[in-house]
């Protein structure tokens, strides 16, 4: 009976026991049994979700897993999970077994993302700490204002700066007399 299973196409590295079973004209406690043995003998097959599954099919697997990773660098396990209909435990344990081998990136908790991923965020983070640590010189923001305001005058051909923001902003400047 292991022969004919055996005998059955994996479609993909992957076998539908439903359709095993109906195949060989068998009961589901017999399927059930040679399934056990033949996961016994080869350590290669894997129960998942009714479907006997080859090592070189969740290769497969991750191999689109790290196309997707290189296009989009950040990837939600349970979002693969559902894609490839494989059980969320059983998605970690597959990729966690093969970062180094197959998928060039990291994982922590539900997510897998890439080395340049990282790179980004903290090159993002640094650039933010930078920007709000560095002091700005109140000559540089008037420059700024002014050469923003000629423009707008500029663009609007006013003769005068009459934008009532303008005046509420130039007011605001005048250091009180003491």
């Amino acid at each position: 009976m292991i022969k004919k299973i055996g005998e059955l196409t994996f479609n993909n590295g992957v076998l539908d026991l439903h359709y095993g079973r109906k195949s060989l004209n068998v009961s589901e406690e017999v399927m059930n049994s040679i399934v056990e043995r033949m996961l016994k003998a080869d350590k290669k097959l894997r129960l998942i979700n009714g479907n006997l599954m080859t090592d070189v099919h969740l290769d497969n697997i991750c191999h689109e897993i790290n196309g997707l990773l290189q296009e989009k660098s950040l990837l939600s396990l349970s979002e693969l999970a559902n894609s490839y209909d494989i059980p969320l435990a059983m998605l970690k344990e597959i990729i966690l077994n093969r970062i180094p081998r197959i998928i060039n990136a990291k994982m922590h908790a539900d997510s897998i993302y890439t080395h340049m991923y990282v790179r980004r965020q903290t090159a993002i983070i640094r650039a933010k700490i930078r920007a709000r640590s560095t002091p700005l010189l109140l000559n540089t923001l008037l420059t700024v204002i002014i050469s923003y305001l000629q423009i707008t005058q500029n663009k609007f051909r006013m003769k005068k700066l009459t934008n009532p923001f303008c005046i509420q902003f130039w007011m605001s400047l005048r250091i009180p007399d003491k």
